[in-house]
């Protein structure tokens, strides 16, 4: 049974919320690319997204994702999301859209509030 794209992006949230790095890469496409809106590619590919991911659970070890808000498109989610157990907790929420191609996830637009 083919996953939804639903069903990826919760995956992904999941293996996140566990820190368990191997399970959440294994979530995105070789090629995969973190972009903050409006252009800025941030990273892009497994090895880049390991490490930013990494690093991410190794300083903050409480760092989890809530969704307080979902739609879905076709093949693409967004996500309203707060992170918790970050020193600014509650951090401000965090817009993100996930494109899925098959059971992974290829792109992720973020659009967070500038400092």
């Amino acid at each position: 049974m083919t996953m939804t794209p639903e069903q990826v992006v919760d995956r992904q949230l999941e293996a996140y919320n566990r820190h368990d790095i191997e399970a959440f890469v294994a979530c995105y496409t070789e090629d995969a690319r973190f972009i903050e809106l409006p252009d800025r590619v941030k990273f892009e590919g497994n090895d880049a997204f390991r490490t930013v991911y990494a690093r991410l659970f190794a300083l903050h070890p409480a760092i989890h994702a809530r969704i307080a808000q979902r739609m879905v498109v076709g093949r693409f989610v967004t996500d309203l999301e707060l992170l918790e157990g970050l020193p600014d907790d509650p951090g401000p929420p965090v817009i993100v859209t996930y494109e899925t191609v098959g059971e992974r996830i290829r792109t992720v637009w973020v659009i967070k509030r500038s400092s």
